[in-house]
């Protein structure tokens, strides 16, 4: 049964890597009959790389973030839509700008530090020269209080499938019904 009754903007999902944003932004796309974004893959491919690691090792993070805020500024674009966001989205001042302008419903994931280790095994994929715990140190401060200043709501990812969260999330969303981004 769809759910695209449910929603006519967007709904913008955050959270550090291996949250789940691009799962469970995959299965809401699927219950919404809307279209999935994932912006790292937008990146990756509006730049000429085939994922986000070789685009990493070959530019510098201004650039990276520059081409991921002219892909959220087009995304912003499609109603509706389920947009995954990069986990440093929030770091680039013109796409913490235009989140905050959009009417974008807005999801915050969150996960434990051992569940992000175990999630992200195998990765290959930026900061990962160094540890999680040493990446979350550098990175975390400035995207938390970002993240906080958000109208967001906020989902624990830790012991929970990408379905039942997807469920969780649905139910969050037809509760606030009249949600029409």
């Amino acid at each position: 049964m769809s759910l695209s009754h449910h929603i006519s903007g967007q709904i913008l999902i955050f959270g550090h890597r291996a949250t789940g944003k691009s799962t469970v932004g995959k299965i809401l796309s699927k219950r919404f009959s809307c279209p999935f974004v994932d912006l790292d893959e937008v990146v990756c491919q509006n730049l000429g790389y085939l994922d986000v690691f070789s685009a990493w090792e070959n530019i510098t993070e201004a650039d990276w973030r520059e081409a991921e805020s002219v892909a959220l500024l087009k995304a912003l674009q499609t109603k509706p839509a389920v947009i995954a966001c990069g986990g440093g989205i929030l770091e680039g001042d013109s796409s913490y700008k235009a989140i905050h302008k959009s009417e974008a419903m807005q999801i915050v994931l969150w996960a434990s530090l051992p569940t992000l280790e175990s999630r992200r095994k195998g990765d290959r994929r930026p900061l990962l020269a160094v540890s999680l715990k040493e990446e979350l140190e550098n990175t975390l401060p400035k995207r938390v209080c970002r993240l906080k200043s958000l109208n967001s709501i906020d989902f624990q990812t830790d012991a929970i499938s990408p379905e039942e969260l997807a469920n969780k999330i649905v139910k969050t969303i037809k509760a606030k019904s009249t949600y029409k981004g």
